[in-house]
């Protein structure tokens, strides 16, 4: 993986980027429909990109762990949480606390 330093960013770096599978993990299926059209990269996954190319953190033990969590509660796999999902993650575990539930596993 190459590492982007600097302020200014190359076309076949950002190409680079966006055909990686730090971005296909990334992203849920939604998601990366919505860039088919416009390839693109969110400030986020710009940021969790850097971060794994500098060694700062890892893909398996850091991003997809959080990643799994998120996607636990994420109920419409929009990439977005709401109110609505943590909701409903609630009344479907009501006796769970909801810091039990977001431990990955």
């Amino acid at each position: 993986m190459r590492t982007q330093f600097g302020d200014s960013l190359e076309h076949d770096e950002l190409n680079t980027m966006l055909q990686s599978d730090v971005l296909t993990q990334l992203r849920t299926k939604k998601q990366a429909s919505g860039f088919a059209a416009d390839p693109g990269i969110t400030r986020m996954e710009f940021t969790i990109y850097q971060l794994i190319a500098l060694g700062k953190i890892d893909m398996a033990s850091d991003v997809q762990m959080c990643a799994s969590i998120f996607d636990k509660l994420d109920k419409d796999a929009s990439g977005v949480l709401h109110h609505g999902d943590i909701d409903d993650f609630a009344s479907k575990n009501p006796t769970k606390r909801m810091s039990l539930a977001l431990k990955a596993g």
